[in-house]
């Protein structure tokens, strides 16, 4: 063994876990914090992935912009149909030009790199969701998340942006929830028996 290789259970110790490459033909082991969501053993393999490569690939429809409402950062797109935007300059020689661009589009890269997803999947996960948190039920059609688990990197649902943070706080961990849970019914009634 290398300096530096950790055993499986040293890894886990530090909280670290060992993965196989994502990318078809590698087959090689790779050490990572459980919180991560890496997915290959390399720069190289990431970027030469059949699969991520595709999914990254610019699309042939063009995001175009229809009853854009500058108030509200509100419009709807050719592709991905209603939609946050983003305000974008470019400056070409002395000309400063001033547009919108489709928030989802920009979006859909991080989630190919991240998840591995396409914008239809996603699109289908918050249709299927109708549109709210899969935890709390709040409407999350403006800015939603995609949750993952760390251990197993699978995609598990849409969640607004407090759930999403109150999972990552309480590092998954079922019981920790479930102490919580016990402690606000406990401390409710504590409280209510005081008044």
């Amino acid at each position: 063994m290398r300096r530096g290789d950790l055993t499986a259970a040293e890894a886990q110790h530090r909280g670290k876990e060992t993965r196989l490459c994502k990318r078809d033909a590698c087959g090689k082991r790779f050490s990572v914090h459980v919180s991560s969501n890496k997915r290959y053993c390399s720069p190289g393999c990431r970027w030469t992935c059949p699969k991520l490569r595709q999914l990254l690939q610019p699309s042939t429809a063009k995001h175009r912009l229809s009853d854009v409402d500058e108030a509200t950062r509100a419009a709807v797109c050719s592709v991905c149909g209603p939609t946050s935007i983003r305000r974008r300059t470019s400056t070409k020689g002395s000309d400063v030009q001033t547009g919108w661009r489709c928030r989802t589009a920009e979006r859909a890269r991080e989630w190919a790199r991240q998840y591995g997803l396409d914008v239809a999947t996603v699109l289908a996960m918050l249709e299927r969701q109708q549109g709210s948190c899969a935890i709390c039920g709040r409407n999350v059609a403006e800015r939603f998340y995609i949750d993952h688990c760390h251990t197993t990197g699978m995609v598990r649902g849409i969640l607004c942006s407090n759930c999403n943070t109150a999972l990552g706080l309480f590092g998954e961990d079922v019981e920790r929830m479930k102490a919580a849970i016990e402690y606000l019914t406990n401390t409710h009634a504590v409280a209510t028996d005081v008044r």
